[in-house]
């Protein structure tokens, strides 16, 4: 098969073909620039239009990820470019007009990168759907706002909608339906599909959206501190000052290498960095193209407005394992209210010492807070940072007509990168399990064996996703695969569907929990 050729609005490409790792061969198209590279007096701006260019694009090689710290490596290196406003396109074939999925990664603002190596299309593409991922602006480089137009904010946001705007203009040379966008997401990366959901931007740009263990309730991902972080941050660069536009006007000039260097710095070092997301989304009401004009807390109380798949894992809060050390238990032991402080952080909740005497009893009980309760740790944090910023978001959603699907996943996995990463072998499905089973990861994994858990999960998964994005319904038709209905929510029953080894259908899952929590807020 020879490489194959598109004509988009800004000029020709040149694709490649790849081995599907289910069978079979798809055409990928990647490293298409959908905006100009934000560099030089672009920095901190908000996406450009990109230029066209002549005679053929070659688009075998991916563009470069967004300048980050590798947490893979052990030498704390820095990969990445601040020249990264790509996205890759792959798909069956280009005739046609197939259901279109746009992944959008997380990585807690800090990192990431829409690679197919990390979130290989080979999975969904057998179910006939265009898959786009993107990379977007990280931490200050993409959300770095000091309510000025040198530096308004969402820059990271606004390139996710430029990359909207380019698969509307040219996705049907792709084979792809430009009236049949669903956008994806797990973690920040859920987060920015919460966000533009709600985003007056974004309106009309896509059709539904899938959110994985994150959304803009979240207290990770929202900030009202952006101010006192630039000028920390110029401060450890060398230079004390209050004015913030000077602070702006020195970043211009400093080396993105630097400039990343400094702020992992500021943070703690890079242990700290998924616990200190410092530069994140914000209101930008200031900025030429507004994409937040309110807090998110109320922004959310009107529900989305396209049908919309949104659920956690069973066990997120694995994901602060390192977090849960002697020292720290220690720490929250003395002082209970710094962590409750950190928890509670941009959740519109008012402490009282009440409310903090509650929550350490509901979780802790009256044992002493040591390392031999680290699982309760765990379980807050994961409450508190992912699940109850969910719950919160599906109970805004009972009250719309417009379908939302609720689920749990808490199937095993038999090779996780998360946990992987975490070293961690323990029982519990951990935030971002669930990603092993939609995308093939050539970087980690090995090929699913025909009777292997994984496959199950993937067969599962990969059909709920591509129904949903195809039909607005992930369950049209029953068979030995999805072998329940999953009911949306409603105003009478917060309906939902737990992904397991089996598919089981529910109704208010973890109630006693759930109630727990609402009431904290209820009485705050």
């Amino acid at each position: 098969m020879s490489a194959p050729i598109v004509k988009t609005k800004y000029g020709i490409l040149k694709g490649t073909v790849v081995q599907n790792v289910e069978g079979g061969k798809y055409l990928a198209f990647n490293g298409i620039p959908y905006a100009e590279p934000p560099v030089g007096q672009l920095r901190f701006k908000e996406p450009q239009p990109p230029k066209a260019w002549s005679g053929i694009r070659d688009a075998q090689k991916e563009g470069s990820a967004a300048i980050q710290l590798n947490i893979l490596s052990s030498t704390n290196e820095i990969t990445g470019s601040e020249d990264c406003l790509y996205l890759n396109v792959s798909t069956n074939s280009l005739s046609g007009k197939r259901a279109v999925i746009v992944w959008i990664h997380g990585g807690g603002f800090w990192t990431g990168c829409g690679s197919n190596d990390f979130y290989g299309p080979d999975y969904l593409l057998k179910h006939d759907v265009v898959v786009v991922s993107i990379n977007y602006r990280l931490h200050i480089f993409g959300f770095l706002n000091v309510d000025d137009k040198d530096a308004a904010g969402n820059q990271g946001l606004k390139d996710q909608v430029a990359a909207l705007k380019w698969v509307q203009e040219n996705i049907e040379v792709f084979g792809g339906d430009s009236r049949n966008v669903t956008i994806c997401g797990q973690s920040a990366g859920s987060a920015c599909v919460h966000y533009l959901t709600m985003s007056p931007l974004a309106k009309g740009l896509f059709h539904k959206a899938i959110g994985q263990s994150g959304c803009a309730l979240n207290n990770w991902a929202y900030t009202t501190n952006n101010k006192e972080d630039v000028l920390h941050l110029v401060k450890i660069l060398g230079l004390e000052t209050t004015d913030t536009k000077k602070a702006v006007q020195l970043l211009q000039t400093v080396d993105a290498v630097t400039m990343l260097e400094a702020l992992i710095k500021l943070v703690g070092g890079p242990a700290m960095m998924f616990s200190k997301i410092i530069f994140k989304p914000s209101l930008d009401e200031k900025s030429e193209n507004c994409f937040l004009p309110q807090p998110p807390n109320e922004m959310a109380m009107k529900g989305i407005e396209v049908p919309s798949i949104i659920g956690y894992d069973s066990h997120e809060g694995i994901l602060f394992l390192r977090e849960a050390t002697d020292e720290t238990l220690s720490a929250v032991e003395k002082d209970f209210d710094e962590l409750f402080d950190r928890l509670i952080f941009n959740q519109n909740l008012k402490k009282t010492d009440d409310i903090i005497k509650i929550v350490r009893k509901y979780y802790f009980g009256d044992d002493p807070i040591t390392l031999a309760q680290f699982q309760n740790y765990l379980r807050i944090t994961g409450d508190m940072r992912i699940v109850n910023g969910i719950r919160r978001l599906v109970g805004f959603q009972l009250e719309k007509r417009v379908p939302m699907y609720f689920y749990i996943f808490s199937a095993q996995v038999e090779k996780s990168w998360t946990k992987f990463w975490l070293k961690y072998s323990g029982e519990g499905t951990c935030h971002g399990e669930e990603i092993d089973c939609i995308f093939y990861n050539r970087a980690f994994s090995s090929k699913l064996e025909p009777n292997s858990k994984n496959r199950v999960s993937m067969n599962r998964l990969t059909r709920l996703w591509t129904n949903f994005a195809k039909t607005g319904d992930p369950t049209p038709n029953l068979d030995n695969v999805i072998t329940k209905k999953w009911l949306p929510v409603t105003k009478q029953e917060v309906n939902y569907l737990e992904i397991k080894e089996d598919l089981i259908t529910g109704v208010n899952p973890d109630q006693d929990k759930w109630q727990f929590l609402k009431s904290i807020y209820d009485s705050a």
